[in-house]
């Protein structure tokens, strides 16, 4: 019966080790090589990239970069209907008396390869940054000739801050 109990007591004993090593991991080291488990920076401001919206669309003409903040369904219908000609993109369902969109593309690109994405939303003082990041195709990459708009659409709760959108340009090799 003691040799049971004293399994047990090992059990729970190895039990509250691994308990205090994902603590301090999670507490002190983590951060120290930029992993940030359970904490996410005090300005960051959540969104969901919404499931199932392209990341790009084939056009078959030139298209100015857009950055919208949309309220309503009408204006999400809009601003998609000025850059989807042939109703591609389904709408997607947004509760509105809760939520906002933000709606970003780039210029039109002539090739594929190309990304427009919303990485971050930031709380600075009493606006939103949004930052985008522009990836574009290095010099090893090969790339399908085709007019692509690269966009991205994100989601979060309403607001009257305002929104301001940066732009970082990312170029990414294939080797």
């Amino acid at each position: 019966m003691s040799k049971k109990n004293s399994t047990s007591g090992n059990v729970f004993i190895y039990l509250v080790i691994a308990v205090v090593g994902v603590f301090v991991f999670v507490k002190f080291i983590g951060p120290q090589f930029g992993i940030n488990l359970g904490k996410k920076d005090a300005n960051s401001i959540e969104y969901t990239h919404e499931e199932g919206f392209p990341r790009a669309l084939n056009v078959t003409e030139q298209f100015e970069k857009v950055r919208l903040v949309i309220k309503s369904e009408e204006e999400l219908k809009n601003a998609l209907a000025a850059v989807d000609k042939n109703g591609e993109i389904r709408l997607p369902q947004i509760n509105w008396d809760r939520k906002i969109a933000l709606f970003v593309t780039s210029v039109t690109r002539d090739a594929a390869g190309y990304e427009t994405r919303i990485k971050k939303i930031t709380l600075d003082q009493e606006d939103l940054i949004v930052e985008i990041r522009d990836t574009e195709p290095g010099d090893t990459c090969i790339n399908t000739p085709q007019l692509t708009l690269p966009m991205d659409l994100v989601v979060l709760d309403k607001t009257d801050m305002t929104i301001e959108f940066e732009v970082v340009k990312v170029v990414k090799e294939c080797n």
